[in-house]
């Protein structure tokens, strides 16, 4: 619990004891969990209160999900969010199978035994790289990404290999899903091979029906790493709404490194200079996969950039609040506040300090979530 108020040590971070009371206070009022504190770099001289009050903490984003998406089960389970937004001719990636116990309720392919995964796994991946993933995670967990085949071995994207037989045990409980491995814009390709490089892009639907790009942030992968989550170790970079434009510096995730860098560690590929491909598209489809969001209002998609165009690999109802606003000066502009209160009746103050809970301090240094 301790190591949560362990003090950052850089040139230009604020004493000791000041990290440790903003760190207590602010976690105390949930206006900046402890990684929150890191991660947008509050530590450091110069940044105030006026400052901190400006970012959007965990805790306070995972208060107002229910308000503005109530209905996550569209978004967060793989297989109906091909169903709902494939069915209106949307770009997402298509189901080859299903792994579960039970035949599929809408009629695709169910693999029901092991012999039936084996099999089909070992053929398709032969004739072209696949995917295999939990129909109901989020965060990349349990994604397999398998380019090739060797005898009863999968070739990973890593080029590391697993025997097909730790595939089968490991998809052997819940539900899960195999679709095709998508193939990568060269652009991006460049930056990282070995993962699906994807921009996080935040989209809010106003009650007109117009819709809002609220944050755009690409998230690269590492060359030991299958997924490009910035959680694995994976770079975030920011990316202009308006033009698509990369920023010139990249982020990782606190626990990893505090420096930002310029280039890619693993191709040496510099950030600046570059852009989203199809960003214009990117845009119109994103307005569109919004507003058949249902109920939901407020999403994170997820953006593949193939050489044909964008594929929106999911939607996140928890759209990552720490990541969204990584490399900003927060979310709660004024612009931000008013979009809130106008559209959601939904008030946030940011010239005063929110009420203290003793509570949120314990719960905070305990490793609550973001």
């Amino acid at each position: 619990m301790l190591n949560k108020l362990r003090p950052v040590r850089v040139q230009g971070a604020k004493s000791t004891p000041r990290q440790v009371w903003e760190t207590l206070s602010w976690g105390g009022r949930l206006l900046a969990t402890p990684n929150d504190y890191r991660t947008h770099r509050l530590y450091m001289r110069g940044v105030r209160r006026r400052d901190a009050l400006r970012f959007l903490s965990g805790p306070r984003a995972k208060a107002l999900r229910p308000a503005l998406n109530p209905e996550p089960e569209v978004l967060e389970n793989k297989l109906e969010f091909e169903r709902h937004f494939g069915g209106l001719g949307l770009p997402v990636p298509p189901t080859l199978a299903v792994i579960s116990t039970e035949a599929d309720p809408h009629g695709r392919l169910t693999l029901t035994s092991a012999r039936q995964v084996r099999d089909f796994v070992l053929d398709e991946a032969q004739r072209r790289g696949v995917v295999v993933k939990p129909a109901a995670a989020s965060q990349g967990q349990g994604v397999t990404v398998i380019s090739s085949v060797d005898g009863q071995e999968v070739v990973l994207s890593t080029n590391e290999r697993m025997h097909v037989e730790e595939l089968i045990e490991t998809t052997g409980e819940g539900v899960w899903i195999i679709q095709p491995r998508l193939s990568q814009h060269p652009d991006l390709d460049a930056l990282n091979s070995t993962s699906l490089n994807t921009l996080r892009l935040g989209t809010f639907r106003r009650r007109d029906g117009s819709v809002l790009i609220l944050f755009a942030v690409l998230r690269l992968g590492r060359v030991h790493s299958q997924i490009d989550t910035y959680n694995q170790g994976g770079y975030s970079v920011r990316v202009d709404p308006s033009t698509g434009a990369f920023a010139a510096r990249g982020y990782q995730k606190a626990k990893f490194a505090l420096e930002t860098v310029d280039s890619h560690a693993d191709s040496g590929v510099t950030f600046a200079g570059r852009s989203v491909p199809f960003w214009d598209r990117v845009v119109d489809l994103a307005t569109s996969f919004a507003r058949e969001a249902g109920r939901n209002r407020f999403i994170g998609w997820d953006v593949a950039s193939t050489p044909d165009g964008p594929v929106f690999v999911e939607g996140n109802h928890d759209w990552d609040v720490a990541h969204a606003q990584i490399g900003s000066k927060g979310m709660l502009t004024d612009e931000f506040v008013a979009l809130m209160q106008n559209e959601a009746g939904i008030g946030f103050n940011v010239q005063q300090m929110p009420r203290l809970r003793p509570l949120a301090v314990l719960r905070s240094l305990a490793g609550a979530r973001r």
